[in-house]
């Protein structure tokens, strides 16, 4: 199976203006491996390992044409890890995150038949292995973006990145692991595991917030509000919905069709809710209402499993038809016509 590439781009921050036409004055080299798949698939992941700023490609949004001073430099990368496909089948779909500081991906990978987690520096070629993962299934960041959590098949973890060894918080509820987050205070974390618990981050009995059973809530993210929340995804592959938890109130409330959502200056990052379509969408959001503000709009066509660090750096799985092709980025107003294209077509 032929392998492809997945551009990555970031820029140093998400502001409120419209940034300028990316350019690509910066390059990170690549490390490039095969992904194994089974030849049944229609999508061939390339490891969406994208990274940009939200409104940098939020052209799909706007009317205008784009400024002519760049805000900032475009730095690009690509890499497919070896074993990632292998490594996440069966497991609920474990993605690649951006550390909260935007300056690490964190995922899994599976060489010579171990599963475990990595770390690639966004500023390093090389990622590097994290001794004493062994067996996980899904991780997270903390706030300060220094230590991380990961489920195995029975049991909720943490370890800092320092070299420190890992520490049991809890037994699962439930008989999987699907998703945890850390509060931006540092104190709590919120897991899914036959619904979604809370305890304490340095561990303890789980607190049980929403039972769902097998449609119960996943992938939960805290949000950087006043009053304590997540948001999450309810449902089943085929459509999923985004929800958000008062954790002050515990009351609930659907948003959208959605799923793998994200928060990043005022934006829901989300995916599709729907394991047949690709596609990341950005919805406008209220940390005071907690709720929608605006209509979502689309960032990518072809990505899926978005996460999403504080400054507005995207990372999500890339999937193009198998047999490859070329991409070109290209700002389109609201109504989807192209504007113009940006960069030559990789």
């Amino acid at each position: 199976m032929k392998s492809g590439h997945s551009t990555i781009l970031r820029s140093a921050s998400l502001t409120a203006d419209v940034p300028a036409t990316m350019a690509a004055d910066q390059t990170v080299n690549p490390v490039i491996a095969p992904a194994a798949l089974g030849s049944s698939r229609r999508w061939q992941v390339l490891f969406g390992v994208s990274l940009l700023a939200l409104l940098t490609l939020a052209f799909v949004h706007f009317t205008q044409a784009p400024p002519e001073a760049p805000a900032a430099p475009v730095g690009r990368f690509s890499f497919v890890p070896e074993g990632y496909a292998r490594a996440v089948a069966g497991y609920g779909g474990s993605r690649p995150t951006i550390s909260p500081d935007g300056k690490s991906i964190l995922y899994v990978d599976e060489i010579g038949g171990e599963r475990s987690l990595w770390v690639r520096a966004l500023a390093s070629e090389f990622p590097r292995r994290l001794d004493q993962t062994e067996g996980a299934i899904r991780a997270f960041w903390s706030p300060d973006s220094q230590s991380i959590g990961f489920g195995t098949d029975v049991e909720l973890k943490r370890m800092s990145l320092d070299g420190g060894i890992p520490i049991t918080l809890c037994a699962y509820p439930g008989s999987s692991f699907l998703g945890g987050t850390w509060s931006p205070d540092g104190e709590t974390i919120v897991f899914s595991s036959a619904g979604l618990h809370r305890i304490p981050a340095r561990g303890g009995d789980p607190e049980l917030l929403i039972h769902e059973g097998a449609a119960g809530g996943f992938d939960p993210v805290f949000l950087p509000s006043a009053t304590p929340a997540v948001v999450f995804t309810r449902g089943n592959t085929t459509d999923s919905r985004l929800n958000v938890l008062n954790l002050a109130t515990g009351e609930a409330k659907e948003l959208r069709q959605g799923d793998d959502p994200g928060y990043s200056g005022g934006y829901l990052i989300h995916g599709a809710g729907d394991d047949r379509q690709t596609g990341i969408w950005a919805m406008p959001f209220s940390l005071e209402t907690l709720d929608a503000s605006g209509e979502s709009f689309p960032i990518d066509t072809g990505g899926r499993r978005p996460t999403v660090s504080r400054d507005g750096i995207l990372t999500y799985e890339d999937y193009t038809p198998q047999g490859g092709g070329v991409r070109t980025l290209v700002w389109r107003d609201r109504r989807g016509e192209v504007l113009e294209t940006i960069g030559q077509p990789q």
